[in-house]
């Protein structure tokens, strides 16, 4: 199921959602976090996305449907970066326990 997926988006669907989604999914399993991340170009991102990573300038140029739970990444290479992804994705997780 698509909402339990975190995607991470770029424009080429190539180098950025790549180098992005390793960082993230490597700071996932530091936190003891188990989660499906997938990588997509941002024109291709199914309808049914729940949860929503990419870089900054990329996320704030696309319209974002309102169930949808975007998060941007101003240093995609830095791995804290990601901590506020973390925190919310666990939040999302308690929320549907």
């Amino acid at each position: 199921m698509d909402s339990e997926i975190i995607y991470f988006v770029c424009e080429s669907g190539m180098a950025s959602s790549i180098m992005g989604a390793t960082i993230l999914r490597k700071r996932l399993r530091e936190y003891g976090i188990t989660a499906y991340v997938k990588t997509c170009r941002i024109n291709e991102l199914p309808v049914q996305a729940c949860f929503v990573v990419g870089e900054t300038q990329l996320v704030h140029r696309h319209v974002w449907k309102a169930q949808c739970h975007v998060h941007p990444v101003d240093r995609i290479l830095d791995p804290t970066a990601y901590d506020v992804v973390l925190e919310s994705w666990q939040k999302r997780v308690r929320q549907n326990d």
